[in-house]
């Protein structure tokens, strides 16, 4: 009897600081996409002209200008709240993935067209920092995703 209670007690507290741990990643993911988005939409016009500085076409940097921020600030929603927050997380790393293969395709010189380190979420961090930034990110992101359970259920003691 004794050592049943003590096998669910030890549970209870691993599900407790498993789950606030990986609530601890989301908000971290939250304020570095929050960020972004803060200065995106704070500076609006400064931001499109950024983006059509990058390898894309006119059109497409336009679209992106505006499908960034929203994109970013859904994961923001979807990481706020504990039931979708797992999606976020898994979502989160699909993009920053996505970021981090554009980054290392402009370092190795793959495009005609030489893209402006200006989007960082730092003016004059440059390539490099941003890759590493989104290395991070990268790692946190995954780290919350593997001890965030989905719809935030918890293990049975």
């Amino acid at each position: 009897m004794e050592a049943t209670i003590n096998k669910r007690h030890i549970i209870r507290i691993l599900n407790f600081r498993r789950e606030h741990i990986g609530m601890i990643m989301a908000w971290l993911i939250i304020f570095y996409f929050g960020v972004y988005v803060c200065n995106s939409v704070r500076e609006f016009g400064l931001f499109q002209a950024k983006m059509q500085r990058q390898v894309f076409d006119v059109g497409m940097s336009q679209f992106l200008s505006y499908a960034v921020p929203v994109v970013l600030s859904a994961i923001i929603g979807l990481l706020w709240y504990k039931p979708t927050r797992k999606w976020g997380l898994l979502l989160s790393m699909i993009l920053l993935l996505v970021f981090i293969v554009y980054i290392k395709l402009v370092l190795r010189q793959f495009f005609d067209k030489e893209a402006c380190s200006c989007i960082a979420i730092k003016d004059g961090m440059g390539w490099k920092g941003q890759l590493w930034l989104n290395y991070a990110a990268l790692l946190i992101a995954s780290t919350g995703a593997l001890l965030t359970r989905k719809g935030g259920k918890k293990m049975d003691p």
